[in-house]
């Protein structure tokens, strides 16, 4: 976990700051106060973020903190104001903890998301990240040896989080496998495959290659264990991939069809419509906040998805 640095932004109303760090993944916490975040092909609006919400972004491509939604063109400022750890919380101030890793090490998220907010009281990771924030604080506020310790050791509790997040929010169905087949390691060498590669356009013989076994037993063997033929398993699991991110990432309605395979729009709404009896945008209008830990996704309520990605 080399190259990481975490830095305490300020943004004094009324601010309006772009960011655009391509070859970064970032971190941010908001320690106090609240904001308005426009992430171009990552968001359709613009989002209000509010205190003791956390954002990773894979590559930390152009997007812009505003103390209000853009009410008229401008140009925002590029230069972060960068506060020092030791500095008291201004009134009225918003100040974002920033971390920067090198892309050189583990990613900050996986299955094709590489942008995730992790809402304000979704426990027990708000409660976890806060702890991790106000340790960093502490820590960097006076001048000590090996601050890059510091850094490198939280970076790698904020990752493992992300990664309990990912499979405990945004893929809950690895959980609601057959015990059976979660323990069956060429099984869960196909799905761990499929999982790190959801666009791919995957065929049962591609499946089983990373399973290690011919394409007539891997059918065989997943449709036991799993119950269900292979591809039709991995399009619920695509569309389970779908609704997740619609109800927690707020990317693009465009950018999740292409995460899970699908290269038309039109495509990805038949197929989500087909699977879960609703279109992609009143799913995410109408779906309730997210889900704490361990809360199963919501079960088909349509037919199950057929090809079209």
């Amino acid at each position: 976990m080399d190259g990481v640095r975490f830095d305490l932004v300020r943004l004094e109303p009324p601010f309006s700051t772009a960011v655009d760090v391509p070859h970064a993944s970032l971190f941010y916490f908001v320690m106090q106060g609240s904001a308005w975040l426009e992430a171009p092909n990552r968001l359709d609006t613009p989002l209000e973020i509010t205190e003791g919400t956390a954002i990773t972004m894979e590559h930390g491509r152009h997007h812009v903190w505003r103390h209000r939604p853009q009410v008229r063109p401008d140009i925002p400022s590029t230069d972060l104001d960068l506060a020092p750890f030791a500095e008291a919380l201004a009134p009225g101030a918003t100040y974002l903890l920033m971390g920067r890793i090198a892309q050189k090490n583990v990613p900050l998220s996986s299955g094709g998301d590489d942008f995730i907010i992790i809402p304000a009281n979704t426990e027990p990771y708000s409660t976890i990240l806060r702890r991790v924030a106000s340790l960093l604080s502490a820590e960097l506020a006076t001048p000590q040896m090996d601050r890059e310790a510091v850094e490198r050791r939280a970076a790698e509790i904020i990752v493992i989080q992300l990664v309990r997040f990912g499979l405990d929010v945004l893929s809950p169905e690895m959980g609601q496998l057959p015990l059976r087949a979660a323990r069956d390691e060429r099984i869960l060498r196909a799905l761990t495959a499929f999982y790190e590669d959801p666009a791919r356009a995957w065929r049962v013989r591609d499946l089983a290659d990373k399973a290690g076994l011919s394409r007539t037993a891997f059918s065989a063997r997943f449709h036991a264990l799993i119950g269900e033929p292979p591809l039709q398993c991995i399009n619920r699991l695509r569309m389970q991939r779908a609704a997740a991110s619609l109800r927690i990432g707020r990317r693009t309605i465009a950018d999740i069809a292409q995460s899970v395979g699908f290269h038309s729009d039109a495509a990805f709404i038949r197929a989500f419509r087909r699977h879960f009896g609703t279109t992609p945008g009143h799913w995410r209008r109408d779906a309730p906040e997210a889900p704490q830990e361990g809360a199963p996704m919501p079960q088909n309520q349509g037919r199950q998805a057929k090809g079209g990605h």
